[in-house]
């Protein structure tokens, strides 16, 4: 019986193994959440709430591409399907972020 784990695929990923440039996304959150939380101008607040929702809103690009060419769509609309997709997790990310209120 072959044992089909993916722990043990040559090219799995180890559940210990670091993922390069993790820690530094983990330090930027942080930094950005503390600036968040300190500063009382709204120009920088919107600033740093926009640059970490910019990652969310592409991931959010790239899901809804990928999930829109499972189907039998043009290229067009799967375009069109995955721009409303990245405003959508993008706002949502954007609005949780401003919803940090300063201390």
């Amino acid at each position: 019986m072959l044992d089909r784990s993916p722990l043990l695929h040559p090219n799995a990923v180890s559940p210990t193994r670091r993922v390069p440039g993790a820690s530094g996304r983990r330090r930027q959150g942080r930094l950005g959440q503390a600036i968040l939380v300190s500063s009382h101008d709204l120009f920088l607040r919107v600033t740093v709430s926009l640059l970490l929702a910019l990652p969310a809103a592409l991931a959010g690009f790239g899901m809804t591409l990928g999930f829109s060419g499972l189907g039998d769509m043009g290229a067009i609309p799967a375009y069109i399907f995955a721009t409303f997709g990245a405003l959508c997790v993008g706002g949502a990310a954007w609005t949780r972020l401003c919803a940090i209120q300063p201390a």
